[in-house]
């Protein structure tokens, strides 16, 4: 079965065990999870705590990364398809319409990309 495929998905289908098994079955999977999902971390920083490019990340016995990114809300990505710390600048508009630079992870940005043609045939 192993391809050694990718696989993104949204948050409807995401889960821990998932990942996990398709991780054993060589397909790499990525996706956004709600984190109110049974067998995530619960020890990520609150939102509260975190400013505007913030970043969280918990790795599992598995190699399976949990990574909690802020812009104006939190994004929470469950990846096991590259490593965890690698970061890059991506532009934000502000309130007042001015772009500036937010650090970001490379798992959030890879799948802002992968995921942003599915949403169209919806």
């Amino acid at each position: 079965m192993g391809k050694n495929h990718r696989v993104f998905m949204d948050n409807y289908f995401s889960s821990y065990n998932l990942f996990r098994f398709l991780n054993a079955q060589n397909l790499y999977a990525r996706g956004t999870v709600n984190m109110k999902r049974k067998d995530l971390p619960k020890n990520l920083k609150e939102d509260k705590f975190m400013s505007r490019g913030g970043t969280d990340i918990t790795v599992s016995d598995y190699s399976i990364c949990c990574i909690k990114w802020k812009d104006k809300k939190s994004v929470c990505v469950l990846s096991c398809l590259e490593k965890a710390a690698e970061m890059n600048h991506v532009d934000r508009k502000d309130r007042d319409d001015a772009i500036s630079k937010v650090l970001c992870q490379n798992s959030t940005i890879s799948y802002s990309i992968n995921t942003g043609y599915v949403y169209l045939f919806n």
